[in-house]
């Protein structure tokens, strides 16, 4: 029976070439699409899966709650992961990460850029499952100055000689011994690093903060035991952080608390500030599963919307198989078995589409995605079942549709009302473009935002800065050496030096303010004298930093939000208190430092780094960027030959902020190109079968006189009204979703007319351009011969 039933449907298939083309492209695209979102989606949920104790390990975070406002932070300080190892019988183990940084590791006189620098407990290789392929996991994170890199790493500084023990120096000052090669981190790991040093060593280091009170840099996870209840863990937490940091902080309005997150939820699920720039984005997840399920559902209106209107071809068919003895069922079973013969062809060309796309989809969401890794082992359960489900749903209408009809009725060629089968095709055709033109709208509003911030006037100058990192401390401490260098190179305007670059946002530290009881959390910004002129960030208030004064090392500038906090209508000559008192000498007008996401915070810009500026800015007068560099590198060359030359143009660093965007808008218009394509491959069909229904019409129509012009214009009209009123229909339901993205940023476009008008354009276009190709070759027809074949 099956055998017979695959038979009839092959047989069809062949009768009906163009049908058949349009329903298994449409659908293949469909279900291609849907593979692609659902391994994007499958590997997003499987981050941080593979560690044995996934179940036990969560991850620390801090909760701040003030007088005026509350947060959530994933970093805190060194010493609340020893203690709570210590005084909590729950706590089996407990690893500290730093964020991952930039360095240089020099081996045999040569410098190796290395990205990700993570300093690790040696309790790292208990917790977690990572893989160390040489060395002994129990010792290997042990002493201090100990290092352990990835295999690629390894690789790039070694070659094939083994690095094991092996000597290397990291940013041209600390000699470090390589104690184990680990295999390089799991696409699917929230954590990500190409380096490990030990922990310890940060404990040798001069000026580190590693107990309780500063330092706020490092990641606490803890494993707990197996009998460790959580909810009863957590009402310990309150005492525990009197006893270390509550008893002093709450004198100045602060209270700290503690939270335990799974680690199986970090990637998506995070509800902290200051994550890992490798977290996920759960928004993003459920609007693209929405949309695979909206593109496959076009593709299967195609199908639905095809079959019924190729009822009348088949109604004879079916009454004669009702003559002969078939039941309901039978029939049912037919239609559908076609239907997931179609299911299962579309299914075998889209996996042929999907091999080919998924280079470009792996570089379009930064991913090392494969359909046929023996980790997507799970998947195939999944997509058995959306071959099956896509099939049924595909066929069911059609399949339901045809066992109506009635045998007597049929040989008397009288059938089921017509207007009852244009309504619902109309029905869903308006369904298609209401996708269709939600996702050209969306596109449209996304790629305007993008947009926007990328060239909103940020309050200082962006274009045509260099940026030069200081990794080493040997570089910092002549920095004014590699400055005046800089200036000799030709086309260099200016030269100045900072702690942080504006754009990504700055770090925060406690100040007292004059009048204040209670100190508050401000954004700071280390410089030197010549970067306000650098970036021409003007002083409003006041004066600049004086290269000539010595003073001017202790004082503070403030910018304008943070006078407007205090009350300050001028705030020269306030004072600020940290570790002594600064006097405030100016103030400088606002600026973006951190994304449009955020509005513009309080901020005081100094003369005293830390621990030395941690980048050079070069103004350039834009002229040969490339040989500009090429200079700035000699001169780097000749002065600070220890440290490799890198650089970044300013430009770029603030547009890697929004990379996520990014990424969104590209994702979403090449889904709005695949459901706008599937459905004029539907539309393609139903005006195909229309023409040819009223070939007839269009042939009397010609020869009382009716051009070509009037023909196609009467056709396509009929399809653009179904076109506007998806548009309608779509426009608001876009702007809700659209509306609701768009509160992810401080800074944003406003809806605009262009948008709505340029969407509906767009749609009517291309379904006109879809209706047009046929009706126009049918208009183009002989009359006498459709007069003669009547």
């Amino acid at each position: 029976m099956f055998f017979h039933y695959f038979k009839v449907a092959l047989r069809h298939l062949l009768r009906n070439k163009l049908f058949s083309v349009i329903n298994i492209v449409g659908l293949s695209i469909g279900i291609a699409a849907a593979i692609l979102i659902l391994l994007y989606i499958f590997n997003e949920f499987s981050y941080d899966r593979f560690h044995e104790n996934k179940d036990r390990i969560y991850r620390v975070l801090v909760k701040q709650d003030r007088a005026e406002s509350s947060d959530i932070t994933a970093i805190a300080t060194a010493g609340i992961g020893p203690s709570m190892k210590e005084e909590l019988p729950e706590v089996e183990d407990v690893v500290r990460l730093s964020s991952p940084s930039g360095g240089y590791l020099t081996s045999q006189n040569t410098n190796y850029d290395i990205a990700r620098i993570v300093y690790a407990d040696s309790s790292f290789f208990d917790v977690f499952s990572f893989h160390l392929i040489s060395g002994n996991p129990k010792t290997a994170l042990t002493e201090p100055y100990s290092l352990v890199i990835t295999q690629e790493t390894a690789h790039r500084i070694f070659g094939d000689k083994g690095a094991l023990n092996e000597m290397v120096t990291l940013d041209g000052k600390n000699p470090l011994r390589i104690t184990g090669i680990i295999e390089n981190p799991p696409a699917n790991s929230q954590l990500q690093f190409e380096a490990l040093i030990a922990f310890s060593t940060l404990y040798k280091m001069p000026d580190m903060f590693l107990d309780w009170d500063g330092g706020w840099n490092y990641y606490t996870f803890v494993a707990l035991n197996n009998q460790a209840n959580t909810e009863q863990l957590a009402t310990r937490f309150p005492d525990f952080m009197e006893r270390h940091i509550n008893v002093k902080y709450k004198q100045y309005g602060v209270i700290l608390s503690l939270m335990l997150e799974p680690l199986t939820k970090v990637h998506l699920f995070s509800i902290a500030d200051y994550d890992s720039d490798t977290k996920g984005d759960l928004p993003t997840i459920i609007i693209f599963s929405v949309i695979a399920v909206f593109i496959l559902l076009i593709a299967c209106i195609n199908f639905m919307n095809l079959s019924t209107a190729q009822s009348v071809y088949r109604a004879k068919e079916v009454g004669m198989r009702k003559v002969v003895g078939a039941t309901k069922s039978e029939i049912i079973k037919q239609f559908l078995g076609e239907s997931l013969v179609i299911s299962f062809l579309s299914f075998i060309l889209a996996l042929a589409m999907v091999n080919l796309a998924m280079p470009w989809f792996n570089m379009l969401t930064n991913t090392r995605l494969d359909l046929f890794h023996s980790s997507n082992i799970f998947l195939i359960p999944s997509l058995a079942a959306l071959i099956v489900i896509t099939g049924v749903i595909a066929g069911s209408y059609p399949a339901f549709y045809m066992t109506r009809f009635q045998p007597t009725r049929i040989i008397k060629g009288v059938f089921t009302s017509a207007k009852g089968k244009l309504v619902i095709r109309n029905l869903l055709v308006i369904f298609q473009f209401i996708i269709s033109s939600a996702l050209i709208l969306s596109t449209l509003v996304i790629f305007t935002q993008t947009r926007f911030l990328k060239t909103k006037p940020l309050g200082f100058q962006k274009q045509n800065i260099i940026l030069i990192p200081l990794y080493s401390e040997k570089v910092r401490e002549k920095y004014e050496v590699v400055k005046n260098a800089f200036r000799t190179v030709p086309g260099a305007i200016d030269v100045g030096a900072t702690t942080g670059v504006p754009g990504h946002g700055l770090t925060m530290n406690g100040y007292l303010p004059e009048g204040m009881k209670e100190p508050i959390m401000i954004h700071v910004m280390d410089v030197d004298a010549n970067l306000l002129d650098v970036l021409e960030i003007p002083v409003v208030k006041g004066r600049g930093f004086s290269r000539e004064s010595e003073a001017d090392k202790k004082a503070f500038l403030i910018n304008e939000t943070l006078a407007r906090q205090l009350n300050w209508d001028d705030p020269t000559g306030k004072n600020i208190m940290r570790d002594g008192i600064h006097k405030v000498i100016g103030m400088v007008r606002d600026f973006h430092f951190s994304s449009l996401h955020s509005p513009i915070g309080p901020l005081i810009i100094t003369m005293e780094p830390w621990s030395g500026y941690e980048y050079l800015v070069v103004k350039t007068g834009g002229t040969d960027i490339e040989k500009m560099i090429g200079a700035l590198e000699q001169e780097w060359k000749s002065v600070a030959p220890f440290e490799p030359f890198n650089y970044q143009l300013l430009e770029d660093y603030i547009r890697e902020g929004y990379s996520n965007e990014d990424f969104f808008g590209k994702t979403i218009f090449w889904f709005a190109v695949l459901a706008v394509f599937i459905a004029c491959l539907g539309l393609l069909g139903l005006v195909a079968f229309a023409a040819g229904r009223r070939r007839r019409e269009i042939g009397l129509r010609k020869i009382f006189g009716a051009g070509i012009t009037t023909i196609v214009l009467k056709i396509s009209v009929e399809f653009a009204i179904l076109v506007i009123i998806a548009n309608i229909i779509a426009w608001p339901l876009a702007w809700i979703i659209m509306n609701k993205w768009l509160q992810n940023f401080a800074f944003r476009i406003g809806f605009q007319p262009w948008i709505f008008i340029v969407t509906l354009l767009l749609t009517l276009l291309i379904s006109w351009l879809t209706v047009i190709y046929l009706t126009s070759k049918l208009a183009r027809t002989n009359p006498a011969e459709v007069i003669k074949y009547e």
